[in-house]
């Protein structure tokens, strides 16, 4: 399985082939609610586009899958601003093309229009109540990290339940019955995508800043279910959103870890070794995966160095393959990531702790994600932790003991300041019972004048 990013600049999608991807796929008629037929959506920002042939109905995520082959994940984050839902696309080209076997991209939904989707429609409903109400846009992370979560209608039902009461219904915050239409929520989209015409589905996705830029739990199962090799979009600052997704999600989506990932990036910042892929390749490695590079601004004519392979080694990657922009993958591209998966299939590691303290997990996660050298709690995050503790899920055992960081999108994540000094500030902490987490604000210690304590 691979992850990957979304696309900020992509072109059209061609719509074609929507139909034998799922006889590929071995879906039944019975899997498939074909109600949105020829819903066009936009991916990334408006910048790719797709076409909806059918839902896939989540009770597919619930059967058994096949034995007969191993399966393998593969994870890939986004350089800001590049051409990353083309990579997505690309990367599940190369794989089926290289290995022979069924491969599928899974894409987060956030950027689908909410007259399209459930899903983008229930999230819409919940952001214009955040605005009226001063919330800044936390519910609808909140409720986006549920939906992203659940594994099913009867698991949302239970989740909304347990947020908002109501027997599940969100009439206490403007959304109303959306209980009628659970399923349809929690079923994602089989699209035709990008200028590959790449199969991929299309599903919620989260806040790639408060929440977590990753498709949904249901939308991963079927995948699963469904194909031997899968791409997985990650959005967010790359050392952040794939951090989110391995310390994260790999826990929630048990069996489904990743075996290797691939950063989507310029050719400039390879040839120049700037810091930040750097740091973003060393980000990868805290997980044990193997990194391949996709070059998302090379190989369309261009001259290229003759040493990619030798620049990416000395990042610590495995290699580093030109993505055209016209969208055809390279066939070494597959080739190279098949590779970094046999590499990768045993090495997969947590970057923090799974059994301690809700304080401990996240001072881990701080240091070692954020680099931070010290981590400073603000009186009302210390209030918060209390209050946590309290209310018996913020110990070791308890079970809202994940965490999921929210970093502040004007606040890039540096190297350090000159000095290596660097501290980070947990200002509050919110429990997100229907998502099953707790939420964390972080910023830097200079944009923070209410810090009281450091650990």
């Amino acid at each position: 399985m691979a992850v990957t990013g979304t696309d900020r600049h992509g072109a059209g999608a061609a719509v074609v082939g929507v139909e034998q991807f799922a006889r590929r796929l071995g879906l039944r008629d019975d899997d498939l609610d074909r109600t949105p037929h020829g819903v066009a959506i936009a991916l990334g920002g408006g910048a790719g586009a797709a076409v909806c042939a059918a839902a896939v109905r989540p009770g597919l995520a619930e059967r058994e899958p096949p034995r007969d082959r191993p399966r393998r994940v593969l994870v890939c984050s986004p350089e800001p601003g590049s051409r990353s839902d083309l990579a997505t696309l690309c990367t599940a080209v190369a794989l089926e093309r290289a290995a022979g076997r069924p491969a599928l991209a899974v894409l987060g939904g956030t950027a689908v229009q909410p007259s399209a989707a459930p899903w983008a429609a229930v999230v819409e409903r919940c952001a214009r109540r955040d605005a009226r109400h001063g919330d800044d846009g936390r519910l609808a992370a909140e409720l986006g990290a549920t939906l992203a979560l659940a594994t099913g209608t009867a698991d949302l039902r239970a989740r909304l339940a347990a947020r908002f009461g109501s027997g599940g219904e969100l009439d206490p915050i403007g959304v109303p019955a959306v209980g009628v239409g659970l399923e349809a929520a929690c079923s994602p989209w089989l699209s035709s995508c990008g200028p590959t015409a790449a199969p991929a589905l299309v599903h919620v996705g989260g806040d790639p800043a408060r929440g977590f830029g990753s498709p949904s739990t249901i939308a991963v199962q079927i995948a699963a279910r469904c194909a031997d090799l899968a791409t997985l979009e990650v959005q967010g600052e790359p050392a952040l959103g794939l951090a989110k997704y391995c310390d994260l999600r790999a826990r929630a989506d048990a069996g489904l870890r990743p075996h290797a990932a691939v950063l989507a990036v310029s050719l400039a910042r390879l040839t120049t070794r700037d810091p930040a892929l750097v740091r973003w390749v060393e980000t990868v490695r805290l997980f044990g995966l193997p990194v391949v590079l996709a070059l998302v601004d090379a190989g369309d004519g261009a001259a290229e160095p003759p040493d990619l392979r030798e620049l990416a080694v000395g990042l610590g990657a495995v290699t580093a393959v030109p993505i055209p922009v016209t969208g055809r993958a390279p066939p070494r591209l597959g080739a190279a990531l098949l590779d970094a998966m046999e590499l990768g299939v045993e090495t997969f590691r947590f970057a923090t702790p799974g059994r301690a303290p809700l304080d401990e997990r996240l001072r881990s996660y701080v240091i070692r994600v954020h680099r931070a050298t010290q981590v400073l709690w603000a009186d009302a995050a210390l209030r918060d932790l209390a209050v946590l503790r309290a209310e018996g899920v913020a110990g070791t055992d308890g079970d809202l003991a994940a965490v999921c960081v929210d970093w502040p999108a004007d606040q890039p994540v540096a190297d350090g300041e000159p000095d290596g000094q660097r501290a980070v500030c947990v200002e509050r902490l919110r429990r997100w019972t229907g998502a099953g987490l707790v939420s964390a604000e972080l910023r830097p210690v200079a944009a923070t004048v209410s810090a009281r304590r450091g650990t």
